[in-house]
């Protein structure tokens, strides 16, 4: 089993990581907690699922669009 586990030793040796991955840590808490509270506060606030429905569409439709052009930019 501690073939799998991962080698935190460099956080503890140099400041600078533990900084970044704290950060990181952080930033991408924020950002899941957004994903569940925009839904959440939208359904709260219209009481439509319809909304709540069509603001997953804004997010997703742009997400699809760009990710494939920058695909093929990336080729």
């Amino acid at each position: 089993m501690s073939k799998f586990a991962l080698d935190l030793s460099p956080l503890k040796k140099y400041r600078e990581l533990r900084l970044l991955f704290t950060s990181g840590l952080i930033t991408r808490l924020g950002s899941m907690v957004t994903y569940v509270a925009l839904p959440f506060q939208i359904k709260d606030l219209t009481n439509s699922y319809i909304a709540v429905g069509l603001m997953g569409a804004a997010q997703i439709i742009p997400l699809i669009v760009f990710s494939l052009y920058g695909g093929v930019l990336a080729d």
